[in-house]
């Protein structure tokens, strides 16, 4: 009889092992097919999660922070108050017209592609040509305002978690504002 129990005990180990097995290829599988986050999507969901905070709750050693349309009039309040009499020029700030920022949030909405079709260097590019963070918070406001959808969570629906690591990359290094 003890043979027989360790038989049973053997065949257990072995169910376990297996049914262990099988969940990790399952989550594994759900993860390829985007039913599951995987481990660099859930570290960008909760780098981005407080970006759509207002202004003035947002950590700003937060780099997607400048996502938010609202951030360029709390860095502007912030500027008036601390080079008082010297005001926030927005015309200097911004380097380029208005008009080209309705360009910009145009070729970002047209970087989706479809599934196979996106144009990330596009994308890259224009992030690379804005170099503050006020400059992205009023892209994302240009963006918001001509297609009624929030610019992270746009980008966060086609870019996958490599390709956001690159524009963290690229935008993590940005000053509030041009000096």
């Amino acid at each position: 009889m003890a043979d027989r129990s360790d038989d049973q005990k053997i065949g257990l180990a072995i169910k376990l092992v297996g049914l262990g097995v099988g969940v990790y290829a399952l989550k594994k599988v759900g993860e390829f097919l985007g039913v599951f986050k995987t481990v660099e999507e859930e570290k960008v969901d909760t780098s981005t999660a407080s970006a759509s905070e207002s202004a003035e709750e947002i950590q700003s050693n937060n780099p997607y922070v400048a996502f938010n349309p609202n951030y360029a009039i709390a860095i502007v309040q912030a500027y008036n108050k601390k080079f008082k009499p010297k005001k926030f020029d927005g015309n200097y700030q911004m380097k380029v017209s208005p008009l080209q920022y309705k360009t910009y949030a145009d070729q970002l909405y047209n970087a989706y592609g479809g599934v196979f079709n996106d144009n990330e260097d596009s994308v890259y590019d224009i992030f690379r040509t804005i170099t503050t963070q006020w400059q992205l918070s009023l892209l994302a406001g240009f963006f918001h305002t001509f297609y009624q959808k929030d610019l992270l969570e746009y980008l966060k629906g086609f870019l996958d978690a490599n390709e956001l690591n690159t524009l963290l990359q690229i935008i993590s290094n940005y000053p509030q504002y041009r000096k």
